[in-house]
């Protein structure tokens, strides 16, 4: 007999299947935007659309379509109770906060430009501005209660496997009280990393593991689309362009999937790599933040960059540019998260070690 969810479970997952079904409209309707839409506008005097925004749709169509695909597993599987559902819906809502939450405050505080379009009311911005910043606060505000309410012990006993039936003697006389009773309970006993591996550790490293590919691919696809576009790379103080930075980015990509790879099985060396790489992050960010050159020569560098993507973007819209200090203050938020769960847990990757080191003697 299935067991009953809570309300909260089963409000959460209906949330989670509606709007990812909704999320998967939105990535074939841009899918549907970027295919047919240079066709449409082939006999209109509205100019087709740059490489740029033919990117930009494609882009944002393939990853609506990935993450609302892996919200309706998700959300299947909250209601079936499956413990890797309830896994994955907190990796998903560490993700949705740490993308909406910054989306918020940036979108709160970014200056938008104030020459309206005469054919645009003059509380145009300001309407967008509130509508963008509800929008994306509900979105972190959702995350962070999933992110609370599916760690609380009382909602982790619903995923919990169910307890064996225990044995019951048969009546007397029945030719089954001939047969071993402790052949009649056989079920599987969880393996040392579900025993031992933290939640946290789970999230972080599935995290990593699914990141680690983007930077590179997305220096590949740019430069396929813009052979002039030349991403800085900040390296201990350095910035680097063109193949010694795709060559620096790809090494870190690497580095960072095996060593999550390495947690997800309580590795140490995993542990120790992942922390290790987050200070080379959280050092980077700071020597370009701290020196007034290295961040004039950085914020130079992305400006030159979205103009070669789009020469008119920079006249026509230099109000929209965000400085370099903002992504560099959320990527320390982020690495201080990190690191905060790697040190608080680590004793886990301890305990590992000495259970294998008895197991093998």
């Amino acid at each position: 007999m299935p067991r009953p969810s809570s309300v909260g479970v089963t409000i959460s997952a209906a949330i989670a299947l509606a709007g990812s079904a909704l999320t998967v409209l939105g990535g074939l309707a841009f899918l549907c935007m970027t295919l047919f839409l240079p066709r449409l506008l082939q006999n209109q005097p509205t100019p087709p659309p740059t490489p740029f925004v033919t990117a930009f749709l494609l882009f944002d169509a393939l990853l609506f379509l990935a993450f609302g695909v892996w919200g309706i597993a998700s959300a299947v599987g909250l209601f079936e109770l499956k413990n890797w559902a309830r896994v994955s819906i907190i990796v998903f809502a560490a993700i949705l906060t740490f993308i909406s939450l910054p989306t918020a405050l940036i979108m709160a505080i970014v200056p938008l430009d104030t020459a309206n379009d005469p054919d645009l009311p003059r509380y145009f911005f300001p309407v967008f501005r509130f509508l963008m910043v509800s929008f994306e606060g509900s979105l972190a505000a959702l995350g962070i209660f999933w992110l609370i309410f599916f760690t609380r012990p009382a909602v982790r006993s619903q995923f919990a496997p169910p307890l064996p039936t225990p044995f019951a003697p048969p009546p007397f006389g029945d030719s089954a009280s001939l047969l071993p009773p402790q052949a009649a309970v056989p079920f599987p006993l969880p393996s040392s990393s579900q025993r031992l591996r933290p939640l946290s550790i789970t999230v972080i490293s599935w995290i990593l593991l699914v990141g680690a590919p983007f930077i590179p691919l997305s220096l590949l696809i740019n430069h396929a689309l813009f052979p002039k576009l030349q991403s800085p790379a900040p390296a201990l103080g350095f910035l680097l362009f063109g193949r010694p930075a795709f060559a620096y980015f790809l090494a870190l990509a690497i580095a960072q999937a095996a060593a999550a790879a390495a947690m997800l099985k309580l590795k140490p060396w995993g542990l120790h790599s992942t922390i290790a790489l987050q200070i080379l992050h959280l050092l980077n960010t700071l020597l370009v933040i701290a020196i007034p050159s290295n961040r004039r020569r950085y914020q130079e560098a992305i400006e030159a960059s979205l103009s070669a993507m789009n020469p008119n973007l920079h006249n026509s819209h230099s109000s929209l540019f965000i400085p370099a200090w903002t992504g560099f203050i959320i990527g320390i938020c982020m690495v201080a998260v990190y690191l905060f769960f790697l040190l608080r847990d680590r004793q886990a990757f301890l305990s590992a070690s000495r259970r294998l080191s008895n197991d093998r003697f």
